[in-house]
């Protein structure tokens, strides 16, 4: 009896290593992202927090400049959590691609597996009966 052997067993095998590292690509593109959502939400804290420091026209002025700073952050790093957001994006569809084709592969596989199970019973079967046919002859 021969051993089943899927035919396409390296291709399946190098998806499963581009899926490998695709997880990891779309973790590291996540990560970036949610670093940059934390930045923002800091800002965004401080740009709404109250003013409670001394009441003075050099104090506010100071707090004038660091609202400025922070607006002129809060609008750099806009555009960068938006690129960020596409890379993640795009580090999903390639993943979702990938799955599909492993799945594809996984259906071609268990249909060569049902094929060469019909194909093992059926010559097992006929082994046995030219047995059983030789044993009869010998009688």
């Amino acid at each position: 009896m021969k051993r089943f052997v899927f035919r396409l067993q390296r291709v399946y095998e190098y998806k499963k290593t581009v899926e490998t590292q695709q997880k990891a690509e779309l973790a590291d593109a996540a990560a970036i992202r949610n670093r940059m959502l934390e930045e923002l939400q800091v800002i965004e804290s401080a740009l709404y927090s109250d003013f409670d420091g001394v009441h003075t026209v050099q104090a506010f002025a100071e707090h004038s400049r660091f609202i400025r700073r922070m607006r002129d952050d809060r609008s750099a790093l806009l555009p960068k959590l938006e690129e960020a957001e596409r890379e993640v994006d795009a580090c999903r569809e390639r993943l979702t691609s990938t799955v599909k084709e492993l799945k594809s592969y996984e259906k071609l596989r268990e249909a060569q597996l049902a094929e060469w199970r019909v194909e093992n019973e059926r010559s097992e079967r006929s082994a046995l009966e030219d047995f059983i046919a030789a044993g009869e002859a010998i009688r």
